[in-house]
Parts: structure tokens; sequence; C-alpha cells
């Protein structure tokens, strides 16, 4: 599943991922960013982990204490006796010792050089200047281990009031480690894959919620959990969760909107011959509708909101169920990005003046 990336699509990845960590970025790094002009992905990147750690640096890195065991001839914290007599070290006059230290050492500095090691020796950054930058930022990560990056444990990374500035860093880390693959076809960039198409939308579907949280508050967008419309309790549990994507409220009106990412929006239908919407996707979000509108009032809609990918044009349809309105629409990723800010303002009007 491939599609051809230009300098918006580049560019538009980094702005979702500000407005979904818009907290971390300053105005200051939002504008550099948007003047660069990136080959691909990789040198995007790149700038903007050189940018993100060299903040950081100012701060300071952070430090904790780590076990460490060696050989030493003056006693420091705790005698390993067993190993010093195992390894005959006391001939030398020394002893194995175990002592806490207070370093940079930590997993979360590792994860960062481990990041910009590899970016470096991938030879994807394309830009010698970025490459060079990234080299230079390095070199205060001296005292930290480059790590495996298949053995980073994610899911036990931990955050606090110290270290809180690092989780952007390490969201941007874990992208670049998880493989993006770009590759040249016929004089064109193709971008086979970032992380997987379920990360990316994920990442679609928070950018849609923050920006209608910060320029459209009064649609109050955000996240839930949508019940059930059962009368036999007994077996809800056997059901799975339904959780919205984004889900804007106006007077007593709701629009549920539904994205997705895939690098087609239409399926092919070989017997037949013609192309249909994800089957799948309408089952989903006329569930999730006829659900929310328990008492059938009709003020309750949903949207399909596909990102389009490839050069694949797509029409707005309108559907009507019942009393139920259903929406498909797209944003086009590789468009400029106020023209995709300009879009998310027009269904965000359509849907206060429905």
């Amino acid at each position: 599943m491939s599609s051809y990336l230009n300098d918006n699509k580049i560019k538009n990845i980094y702005y979702m991922l500000a407005y979904t960590f818009r907290k971390n970025i300053s105005f200051k790094e939002k504008r550099m960013l948007s003047v660069e002009k990136f080959e691909n992905i990789y040198d995007m990147f790149s700038v903007l982990l050189t940018v993100l750690v060299n903040n950081q640096l100012k701060r300071g890195l952070a430090r904790n204490y780590i076990e460490i065991k060696g050989s030493l001839k003056r006693i420091k914290g705790s005698i390993n006796i067993s190993e010093t007599i195992q390894k005959n070290v006391m001939i030398n006059n020394e002893m194995i010792c175990e002592y806490d230290e207070f370093s940079e050492n930590v997993i979360i500095n590792q994860i960062i050089k481990t990041t910009m090691y590899f970016l470096i020796k991938s030879n994807k950054v394309t830009n010698k200047k970025y490459v060079q930058e990234l080299k230079k930022t390095m070199l205060f990560f001296k005292e930290v281990d480059i790590i495996n990056p298949n053995l980073i444990r994610w899911n036990t990374l931990q955050y606090n009031s110290n270290n809180k500035t690092y989780k952007f860093i390490l969201n941007i880390c874990y992208l670049i480690l998880h493989g993006l693959i770009i590759k040249r076809e016929n004089d064109k960039m193709l971008f086979l894959e970032f992380v997987d198409d379920q990360s990316v939308e994920k990442l679609f579907e928070n950018f849609i919620k923050e920006f209608y949280i910060r320029h459209m508050p009064e649609l109050n967008a955000k996240s839930s959990k949508i019940k059930w419309n059962i009368t036999n309790n007994s077996i809800i549990t056997l059901l799975p969760e339904m959780k919205t994507d984004v889900e804007l409220t106006y007077g007593n009106k709701k629009l549920i909107i539904d994205a997705k990412y895939y690098s087609k929006i239409l399926q092919k239908n070989k017997l037949y011959d013609k192309s249909t919407y994800h089957s799948n996707n309408l089952y989903q979000i006329f569930t999730y509708v006829k659900n929310e509108d328990k008492y059938k009032t009709g003020n309750v809609s949903g949207m399909l909101l596909y990102a389009e990918t490839n050069e694949e044009k797509f029409e707005p349809t309108i559907i009507e169920i019942d009393t139920n309105k259903f929406y498909i629409d797209s944003i086009d990723l590789t468009s400029d990005f106020d023209t995709i800010c300009k879009k998310l303002i027009e269904i965000g009007t359509n849907f206060k003046n429905q």
C-alpha cells in the first residue's frame, strides 16, 4: 500500500503531530520547521528531533540512580564476594563491587541516542547538514549507551514532573525506530509505511479532535464510549466496545466522526467490476449513530472522514437512513495545511448550521 509523498504531505504529518502534542512545540520551532523544504520524512524528523533534543539539553538531561557492578581497588557500595572469588580479581588487589551511581545513562536518554544513531547510520537523511547537526547533538550523550531498539519496552516508560518534557521526543523516537520505509521508484518518493496504517489513523483522529478543541471550542470535541441500546444486559460483556474517534456536540445536536486512513478510500468489487465504500466502515458508523440516538430524535449524525493518501478523486456523499444523516467525506493530505484547516472549519460550520 503506497502513496506518493510530496513536501506538503511530509509537513502535514508534522503539523498533525504538532497539534497532537501542541504544548511541546513552541511557535518559534513551528515557524522554523514550516519554512524548511524537506526531501523526505526522514529529513523532517531529523530536524525536529535535533530541535527538540537541543531544547532538552538546555533544560538538562534526566538523571537517576542506576546500579553499577565493577572491579575496583577501593571498596564502593557492597562487595559481591562470590564473583570476587570466581573471577579471582583479588590477585590484583581488587574486589567486585555493586553500587548506585547518579547517571544520565537512563532508558529515556538511551532511546534518544539510539534513535539519533540509527537515523545517521541509515543513510536515509539526504541533507548532509541535517546529519551533521544530529552528530553534533549526539556528542552530548557520551555517557549514554546505545541499545537494541527491539528490546525497548515502550509501554513501561513512565513520566513525571521532572521528565514530562521527554514525552513528545520519545513519541518521535518511537515513530522513527518503528520503521519508516521510504524508497525511490521511477523518480518518485514512495510512502510505503508510516509505522502502520493503524498508527497513522490514530494520529489523524487525534489531530482532528485537537483541531476542533483549539479552533472551534463551542463544538466540545471529545472521544467517548457509546452504550449498547439493548435490553438484555447479560450479553453486553460479549459485545465489542464502542469508542468514538471524535464527537462534536452543539446544542442538542451531535456529530460522530470516524476517522479513517487507507491507501484507497474505495474498495474494488472484482465480481461486478465496480468500486464501493468499505462496508465495515459503514456498518460501524451506522451502529454508533443508531445506538447513540436511542430515542430516534434524528439529532445524531455520523461521518466517515477519510485521509486521502493518493491521487484517487473522491466526491463527498450524504446518506439519510430513517431520521439520521451519514456523511462520507475526505481530507487531502497532499494539499497545503491551510486547505486542510479550511476543510475542517467547513465541516464544523456545516454541522452547526444543519
